[in-house]
């Protein structure tokens, strides 16, 4: 571009930064910093603030760099302080992220959601719980995030508290609740919640029945996930190969291998994912030779794309096959000893 003399101005460095991921980035990012200091352009305080959200995707070093940026900022903007904020709660570093919370002038929605989900991710619940109730206003990505954060810590009574208490409950908090009873074991609630959900017409996504079908692979709940599975096919959805994946790893781990293998079979799409979980599934379960076949094939199709689970799948499915022969010989001699006269 420079060789073309054309120059860029205070747009092209923030979309170049947005373009930058990946460990070695972060050497771009200085560069395109110091660019920037050289150019003048930091008298738009959206060059800055890109600046800052692109050194936090670059852990404790690039936060450091982010910290540095904000201090030396003459002025600063709600973006300025939520990037940082992030930064610093992505990086685990909640208490100056706390800090810089509570020094903030003015505060917006996305501020009190930075905060409220790092002491989520955290499990610290309680700080949660104490942030929450001082938010002046409280949109549905608040709600969800403690109901979230409240399954995910096992607290199902308090999760659905405050799932009830939702002034407003779109799909996702939907799947939020149903996949957190699903995942504890809850059957009857799981069940009661996925039936009010439906009778309420909200058209299920990718992102719901994958994530109910896993909570029913985690804790074995067939019955709700051979629900999910007839809701499929009976509204005709267009089940994408992750949907197809999920629900052959929900047969999988909830004893029927051979609904995974007919959902597998049964896809014109596979990727690597598919492959594996099917392979995976049949040699938890013991059926060594199928394993063998499918990674026969497997071999021939994604070749390139084998990895270690595909290889230690191979070499359960095969421990099986060398188990069960063993076995058979073993049942045979024992036979012939217990028929030989004595």
């Amino acid at each position: 571009m420079l060789n073309n003399g054309v120059f860029p101005d205070n747009f092209t460095y923030p979309f170049l930064l947005k373009a930058c991921s990946g460990p070695c980035s972060l050497k771009v990012v200085q560069m395109v910093h110091t660019q920037m200091i050289k150019l003048g352009f930091f008298g738009d305080i959206f060059v800055p603030n890109s600046l800052i959200d692109s050194y936090c995707n670059f852990g404790v070093i690039g936060v450091s760099s982010a910290r540095k940026l904000f201090v030396f900022m003459e002025d600063r903007d709600i973006v300025s302080w939520n990037s940082l904020i992030r930064g610093l709660v992505k990086g685990g570093n909640l208490k100056d992220a706390r800090q810089l919370f509570d020094e903030m002038p003015e505060k917006d929605a996305v501020s009190w959601n930075i905060m409220l989900d790092g002491y989520v991710k955290a499990k610290d619940m309680d700080a949660a719980f104490q942030l929450f109730e001082k938010m002046p206003e409280r949109n549905v990505v608040s709600w969800y995030t403690m109901v979230s954060g409240y399954t995910k810590a096992g607290d199902l009574d308090m999760a659905r508290l405050l799932f009830d208490k939702m002034p407003v409950k779109n799909l996702v908090s939907w799947t939020i609740i149903i996949s957190g009873y699903a995942g504890n074991g809850f059957t009857k609630e799981a069940i009661s919640l996925y039936n009010e959900m439906e009778s309420l017409g909200l058209k299920f996504d990718d992102g719901t029945i994958i994530s109910i079908l896993a909570a029913c692979a985690e804790s074995g709940l067939l019955t709700l996930g051979k629900r999910v599975r007839s809701a499929i096919v009976a509204t005709g959805f267009r089940c994408s190969v992750a949907v197809n994946n999920a629900l052959i790893d929900m047969y999988a781990k909830c004893g029927c291998a051979e609904k995974a293998l007919v959902v597998f079979q049964g896809m014109s799409e596979r990727d690597l994912v598919s492959w594996n979980t099917i392979i995976q599934g049949l040699a938890m379960h013991g059926d060594g030779v199928t394993t063998l076949k499918l990674f026969s094939r497997m071999k021939k199709v994604v070749f390139d794309l084998i990895n270690s689970l595909s290889l230690v799948s191979y070499v359960l499915a095969l421990t099986w096959v060398m188990l069960t022969r063993v076995l058979i010989i073993f049942i045979l001699w024992k036979g012939i000893m217990t028929l030989s006269p004595k």
